[in-house]
């Protein structure tokens, strides 16, 4: 078991942590601090999401890496295409024809 504790770094959430620290010291267990953030979604490429820049991050202030990286996918995803419809194909006829 661990104790995890979600942070948006507000001064409730500060004293949220302390809290949960203390439980995690109590219990001999570790803590995970969470931060959760929503990005907006371009779209999926073989299944995989691909986020759109949002400000102030690497990839907006380098669209030439944030190519690369979504190309990247696009390849590796695309070289996997065969295999994942073989796999498919097997999963429908088994489940078909039992």
């Amino acid at each position: 078991m661990n104790v995890v504790c979600g942070t948006d770094f507000s001064r409730s959430a500060g004293r949220a942590a302390v809290v949960a620290a203390g439980l995690a010291r109590k219990l001999g267990v570790d803590l995970y601090l969470v931060h959760v953030m929503r990005l907006p979604v371009a779209g999926t490429i073989g299944g995989e999401v691909i986020t759109l820049p949002i400000p102030g991050f690497a990839f907006r202030r380098n669209a030439r890496v944030h190519a690369d990286l979504i190309k990247r996918l696009w390849f590796d995803q695309t070289d996997m295409m065969p295999y994942r419809r073989r796999i498919l194909a097997e999963r429908r006829r088994r489940f078909v024809h039992g």
